[in-house]
């Protein structure tokens, strides 16, 4: 009675090798496996660091293209060795002439470039003002049909004087605006006096404001 053998694969996960073509597609020969001493076939994801990873020190590409490609590892030790000094003393005159007079510090300031869209640069402030006058009962309407239904319905009209409550809302805290931004905190930029039932700050202010 005969025995049949029947064969395994070319190469299993951990079968020794002495060049990368001695394993299966997707593997290369590594130099160093966990436990193991010989050269042995691993997956490609494996072959990392070619000087480390590699029996030849190369990641076969034709094999496992795109392996090897970190770099060696680097001994930290070294750095340990190094001594650096906490202060170090060096004359301004080393690097610039004295004829040139003592250095500038800090640089004069220029003016920098500001963008509003890609199109479009900004190039100074544009301060807008307007009168808002107080309400008060429409006596001064001309039209009596006006002045009938104004006084009917309960409407009031601006007057000659002017108002100096705040008014408005700052669209950066109101939710519903385009430029919102709820990590601002109101009463960071706002006093509790200047918002709206304590929660929202006021848009526009009076010219009283000027002198506080």
């Amino acid at each position: 009675e005969a025995a049949v053998s029947v064969p395994g694969p070319k190469n299993a996960r951990e079968e020794a090798c002495t060049t990368h073509y001695d394993c299966d597609a997707g593997k290369f020969c590594a130099r160093f496996t966990a436990g193991l001493i010989a050269t042995t076939c691993q997956p490609c994801m494996l072959c990392q660091v070619n000087f480390q990873d590699a029996v030849d020190m190369s990641c076969p590409q034709d094999l496992c293209p795109g392996s090897g490609t970190l770099p060696n590892c680097a001994d930290g030790s070294k750095l340990a060795e190094l001594s650096c000094p906490d202060k170090v003393k060096f004359q301004l005159w080393e690097y610039i002439d004295k004829s040139d007079g003592n250095p500038q510090v800090k640089p004069v300031s220029t003016a920098r470039v500001r963008e509003v869209t890609p199109n479009n640069r900004l190039v100074g402030a544009i301060v807008l003002t307007q009168e808002r006058r107080r309400l008060q009962p429409c006596t001064l309407v001309g039209n009596p049909s006006v002045l009938n239904y104004t006084n009917n319905v309960g409407k009031q009209c601006r007057g000659v004087d002017l108002d100096g409550n705040l008014t408005g809302r700052d669209p950066t805290f109101s939710a519903f605006s385009s430029i919102y931004n709820g990590k601002l905190k109101a009463l960071d930029y706002y006093d509790i006096s200047e918002l709206e039932e304590g929660t929202s700050p006021s848009g526009f202010f009076p010219h009283q404001y000027d002198t506080t």
